[in-house]
């Protein structure tokens, strides 16, 4: 009897410590599914496993030994980016911005990299400008590169402002205006980084109902995805809380600007965050 006892009392206890080292969310299949995207089925031979963060922060391994790679983190995120930096540092392979260079070397060469400790809990990446010029017209197959990229450099905080239009003009409908007073204050998609912090409004506009609708589907992909991967993405943008459309809304000029210290400010601030 008191063996069984003691049996289960040890079951017990290493069922616990088990359930302790494991995260609240499945960080593996996320990065999984990120790193098959850039060598295919070769990362179906890479191990995964899960390690505790250090003080609230990042930490990544890298054991490459005898034809076997492991990569450990403790998040999504930084298992991405502990296999690009072995695929930089032991396979001389790159993927940036302005281009990528992988290579097949079959096996897995010889690395190691023990604890390494991300200086920072949350990596921002992205302004308000960059969601002008071409990025506007970039589809999801495009987003989905920009976000991979993201995880392979470490970002876990991106700005996300992806239909902020569709999102405002709820607001201002509930409000109060109509929409051929909002579609005429918005600027063409180009532009729009200068019309949400207040210098430019209608050129080029208006927006269409396919526009709108097809950026909050957009936004959709592009949120799902930063989640699963763990990110904690910027959406609420306090500017277009601010901008407030009015007849006399010319090319440059003509915005009303709302006071952050006044009530309407927040009770905007929570339809936006709640749309």
């Amino acid at each position: 009897m008191i063996h069984t006892i003691i049996k289960y009392l040890l079951i017990s206890i290493t069922l616990f410590f088990c359930s302790c080292h494991k995260p609240k969310t499945d960080i593996i299949t996320p990065a999984k599914q990120l790193i098959e995207r850039q060598i295919g089925e070769r990362a179906q031979s890479i191990h995964f496993e899960y390690i505790e963060p250090s003080d609230g922060k990042d930490i990544f391994e890298v054991i490459a030994s005898d034809g076997r790679l492991t990569l450990r983190g403790s998040s999504s995120v930084a298992i991405c980016y502990a296999f690009h930096t072995y695929m930089k540092e032991a396979c001389k392979s790159m993927k940036t911005w302005s281009g990528e260079h992988i290579t097949s070397v079959m096996p897995w060469p010889d690395y190691e990299l023990y604890e390494q400790v991300s200086p920072y809990e949350l990596r921002y990446f992205l302004n308000v400008c960059t969601f002008g010029y071409t990025t506007p017209y970039w589809d999801w197959e495009r987003w989905e590169k920009e976000i991979d990229r993201m995880a392979l450099y470490g970002v876990n905080m991106p700005l996300a402002t992806v239909a902020s239009e569709a999102i405002a003009e709820r607001v201002w409908l509930r409000m109060g205006l109509n929409k051929e007073e909002i579609r005429e204050f918005f600027t063409a998609p180009a532009h729009l980084p200068w019309h949400r912090m207040g210098n430019l409004n209608k050129w080029d506009g208006p927006l269409s109902d396919a526009w709108q609708q097809n950026q909050i589907a957009l936004q959709h992909q592009i949120l799902t995805r930063m989640r699963e991967l763990g990110m904690q993405q910027v959406s609420c943008r306090k500017d277009s809380c601010r901008n407030i459309p009015t007849h006399n809304s010319g090319t440059c000029g003509g915005v009303v600007l709302m006071k952050s210290t006044t009530p309407m400010y927040c009770h905007r601030i929570h339809l936006f965050s709640k749309r």
